[in-house]
């Protein structure tokens, strides 16, 4: 998974096949995101 800036002041996590899962305010959200779904995938 990635993230990406998402206009000026949001941020984008797009899946390994670049398909976008969500767009968060924080990049701190961002990476909570990823890593929950990283978790979840275990």
């Amino acid at each position: 998974m990635t993230i990406e800036k998402y206009g000026q002041r949001f941020w984008a996590v797009y899946d390994a096949d670049g398909t976008l899962i969500c767009v968060t305010v924080y990049k701190k959200g961002a990476k909570e995101v990823v890593r929950r779904l990283t978790e979840a995938k275990a």
